[in-house]
């Protein structure tokens, strides 16, 4: 059986549930707006590049399939 991070840590004492989209820096999943703002922001990282490349690779994927 496969199990997620998220499938682990949701048994954890230090879980902390999500309560709304727009609190999304809060709790154990992030949106990926929040990723994208915090890559950006904190890391410096071309958050356009990074998303017209990870689109490419949704494209390539379903060509090959």
């Amino acid at each position: 059986m496969h199990l997620t991070n998220y499938s682990i840590n949701k048994n954890s004492l230090k879980f902390q549930q999500n309560k709304a989209a727009i609190a999304d820096s809060v709790g154990h999943k992030r949106s990926l707006r929040y990723t994208l703002k915090f890559l950006n922001k904190s890391e410096g990282q071309d958050t356009e590049k990074l998303m017209r490349e990870i689109k490419d690779i949704i494209i390539k994927t379903l060509i090959a399939g």
